[in-house]
Formats: C-alpha cells, structure tokens, sequence
C-alpha cells in the first residue's frame, strides 16, 4: 500500500497562475484579467492523476495550507513569510476543486509542509508506505520517503532521521530567504557545515554545535530556539491531535 501525501499549494498556485491572462479589451493600455477554470482544472487533474500512475500509488491525499488563520509561526517571528505576492485569482477554486475531488487535509493555523509532516511520521494514521510529493527543499528535514517533481530522474528517496535533523539544524543556522526568516546573521552554509560535520553524534551535540555558531555572532541560545521555530516543518510529536493545536519545538536533551 503506497499513500502519496501531496504538497498541492504549488500545484493549485501553477494551474491558477497558468490559466490567468491580462487582456488589454480596447487597446487604451487599461487591462484586465482573463481566467480559464476549466482548463485549470482539467490540467491539474491530469497532472495528479499522472503522479499517482507513475509513483504506483494506490491512495492519493492532497494537503493545503490553512489561509484563514494566521499561521503560527508569525507569533513566533512576525517577519516570517512577509514577502508573498499577489496570489493568483483562480487559487481559491482551485483549492476547493482539489478538497472536493481527493482526500484533503488543511488545519487551523498550519501550513501544507506541517500537515505533510505529521502524516508522513505518524505510525497509525495512514497505513503502509507514505510518499511526501513536494518541489519544496523544506520537506528535506522530514524522515520518511520524498519525491520532487522537479527531480524526478531520483525517484523516490528516503530521508534517514539522522539525515532529516542535520538538514533541520543546518537550516536554522543558514535560515530561509523564501520563508523570511534570516537564521544566524552572518553565518551561512559553510558555517554550518564546520559545525555539523559527521563526527556530531547526538541531537543535543547538534544542538549546542548550532548554539555555538549564534553565540559566536553575539547572540543566544533564545535566539537560536526562535529561528528553530521558524524551521521546524511539524512531526506527530509536535502536535495536539485533541486541541488541534501545534507544540513548540524545544532542544533536545540527549
């Protein structure tokens, strides 16, 4: 039994954007924006159901993020994801299309990455082999099985647990432009990789080698926790199943 758990925002955004087109109707440079939903549709649809053909999936689930609720991680960081543009207009259908035609996830505050997370890692709730499907590096810091689209000469990876952290602690030191949230001023990938080289064992050893690199630059450990925050795509642990609400991510103690 192989479940896809499919990162659909990029999908939803493609299609929208795709079957959108400013029109100038009289010539006088005054345009306005033509939409093809039906086309959007049937292209997404194919592209899904194409997804599901080539990966040999016997179950399809979309997940989407959560747009009417502030996400989480701005009380967190109120900079985080501040420099989005204008979204397509299409997108709203075309999110309703994918809830109404698949089995679809979106949860109070959260982004399509944490629901991905959390089912992926979750023992019981979906049963057999889950494959995340998504363009985003992000899903990198998610142990299980991963297939990008735009890698899709791979094919299905798995991301061991030791591998998914090390990549989690190097991206709250390096941070992320896309998501708006700066890491450890100062101290990019090289920083990073000198400190997270294969001889750092435990999670705490990763841990304290990341701290390490935030004090160097004259800041704390506090610091260090928000930009984890920020990071940390959510696992099963991280989540209240009963209040439906996120749990922070603290340091590892061992």
């Amino acid at each position: 039994m192989r479940t896809l758990l499919i990162d659909a925002d990029p999908y939803a955004y493609k299609y929208a954007s795709r079957n959108q087109t400013n029109v100038d109707w009289d010539g006088d440079g005054d345009s306005a924006i033509s939409t093809d939903v039906e086309t959007a549709y049937a292209e997404l649809k194919e592209d899904l159901d194409t997804l599901a053909v080539t990966l040999k999936a016997d179950k399809v689930v979309v997940c989407l993020t959560d747009y009417d609720n502030v996400n989480f991680r701005k009380s967190i960081f109120p900079g985080y994801k501040s420099k989005r543009g204008v979204k397509p207009l299409l997108l709203p259908e075309l999110r309703a299309f994918l809830a109404e035609n698949w089995k679809s996830y979106i949860r109070p505050t959260l982004e399509a990455d944490d629901i991905l997370g959390i089912l992926a890692t979750h023992p019981t709730l979906l049963k057999g082999q889950k494959v995340i499907v998504s363009i985003d590096k992000d899903l990198k810091t998610v142990p299980g099985f991963l297939y990008n689209p735009d890698h899709e000469k791979r094919g299905v990876v798995e991301v061991g647990a030791r591998e998914a952290y090390h990549y989690f602690m190097t991206q709250v030191i390096t941070g992320d432009q896309t998501d708006n949230y700066p890491g450890c001023p100062g101290a990019g990938p090289k920083a990073a990789e000198k400190v997270l080289h294969t001889d750092v064992g435990t999670r705490r050893a990763m841990w304290e080698a990341v701290v390490s690199v935030y004090e160097a630059k004259g800041l704390t450990e506090e610091d260090a926790i928000v930009q984890a925050r920020c990071a940390r795509i959510l696992q099963h642990e991280d989540y209240n199943f009963k209040t439906k609400r996120h749990i922070l991510w603290t340091p590892p103690k061992k």
